[in-house]
């Protein structure tokens, strides 16, 4: 799955699983997703545009991507 021009909202590094979120800032309600990038440090800050390509899936009922590939 691929997504394109979206905004980095939120970078998680704290413990051993680290991801980011992102979201389509043109969207009138919420509309973002949650990905996963495992013990590697996000590449991104909060603000890039990004393009990002990974595996959907659900995790503990949330929906994530992951083995994510980057680009700004």
């Amino acid at each position: 799955m691929t997504i394109e021009k979206v905004v980095v909202t939120a970078v998680k590094t704290a413990g051993t699983n680290h991801a980011f979120v992102v979201q389509d800032t043109t969207a009138t309600t919420w509309a973002g997703i949650y990905v996963f990038v495992g013990s590697a440090v996000p590449t991104v800050a909060i603000g890039d545009e990004v393009k990002v390509t990974g595996t959907f899936a659900t995790f503990r009922g949330l929906e994530q991507l992951s083995g994510p590939t980057v680009t700004k």
